[in-house]
């Protein structure tokens, strides 16, 4: 009998039906901010209202995945608590990293997806066994051995994991842009009604 524990979920599902909403909100705010080092560009917070349907979803999704994965969500309500756009240009790319600051979920929304683009990439969040991991015998398939795995997307397509779980994006190889919304997820106590 083999026991599969501590798995990592990456939960992925598309709707389409947010895309024009998001497509229009991004591009206002990616006006407003030039590349950086790293040839991508960073919106302020995209809390706009027309985009509040995707932001319920997200939370509510949100909500239901960490229930599932067995935490009690009885007294609790998660909340979008960043909500930003980036767009990569030509040699983009994101560095493997984790969110912290009281995130719990983090995701991506995806708004323009070029051919041979970036692609967002999960990573084994083991620290003992990135010390001591063997050779994979092939690093095409998806095995106990992966060290890390790049997941391919559409435009519509939504993706939230834990935000303790290491991600990142492959270097953006083409002319067109890349487009995304990134969020975090925070969980905080349901406020207490007063009887009076």
């Amino acid at each position: 009998m083999v026991d599969l524990l501590f798995p990592s979920a990456v939960l992925r599902t598309s709707h389409p039906e947010h895309l024009s909403a998001a497509k229009a909100v991004l591009s206002k705010y990616l006006l407003r901010v030039s590349p950086n080092a790293w040839n991508v560009c960073q919106s302020e917070s995209m809390f706009d209202e027309s985009l509040a349907p995707l932001l319920t979803l997200i939370a509510h999704i949100s909500f239901e995945m960490l229930q599932d994965q067995g935490y009690d969500m009885s007294s609790m309500m998660t909340n979008v608590s960043e909500f930003w756009g980036q767009e990569f240009m030509r040699s983009g790319q994101h560095m493997e990293h984790v969110h912290g600051h009281g995130a719990q979920i983090t995701g991506f929304y995806f708004v323009s997806v070029p051919d041979n683009g970036s692609v967002p990439v999960v990573f084994d969040p083991r620290a003992g066994k990135k010390q001591i991991s063997l050779r994979q015998t092939d690093l095409e398939t998806v095995t106990f051995a992966s060290e890390q795995i790049m997941l391919q997307v559409k435009p519509g397509d939504l993706m939230l994991f834990n935000s303790w779980l290491p991600h990142g994006f492959t270097r953006h190889e083409s002319d067109e842009p890349f487009q995304f919304i990134h969020f975090n997820v925070a969980v905080e106590q349901v406020p207490s009604v007063e009887v009076i």
